[in-house]
């Protein structure tokens, strides 16, 4: 098993799997999404091999809060990870994890940030055992504006 930064040929590798764990994107939006995002530099996908097969991801941002930016600090956000159900608790997310956290060192980040759905309790779980600690909760809402007028 190898890790490694995905690159422009690799776009549909990362597709593939993104739309795995958010499925409510279509292929050509998560591909053109994941190419921007690798030219600009201002994140990373990684990829986990077992030999030739693309096993799992993780994507990290750079995010500038009002707090970072005063600072001029970036903080890293782990937007996603993501590995195949056959091969987890392998310690591959970990491995993705740790990869991830060295991109966001060599960028100047001092923190890794990140999120997920108070009723996943895998994710928490996971974000839990690889050290993360919670610092907040908040409730979404939305209200419909259609035939408001």
């Amino acid at each position: 098993m190898r890790i490694k930064q995905a690159d422009l040929d690799e776009v549909l590798e990362v597709a593939r799997l993104a739309l795995v764990l958010w499925p409510y994107h279509s292929m050509h939006a998560i591909a053109l999404e994941i190419s921007e995002m690798i030219q600009r530099k201002e994140g990373a996908y990684f990829l986990a091999y077992n030999e030739s097969e693309v096993i799992g991801f993780a994507q990290i941002n750079l995010i500038h809060s009002s707090v970072d930016e005063e600072n001029g600090v970036p903080v890293g956000y782990l937007k996603g990870i993501f590995v195949v159900e056959a091969y987890r608790q392998q310690g591959i997310a970990k491995e993705l994890l740790t990869a991830c956290e060295h991109w966001a060192i060599e960028q100047g980040c001092e923190e890794l940030t990140s999120d997920c759905e108070l009723s996943n309790d895998q994710i928490l779980n996971f974000h839990r055992s690889v050290g993360f600690e919670e610092s907040n909760r908040i409730v979404c809402f939305r209200k419909s504006l259609k035939g408001e007028k």
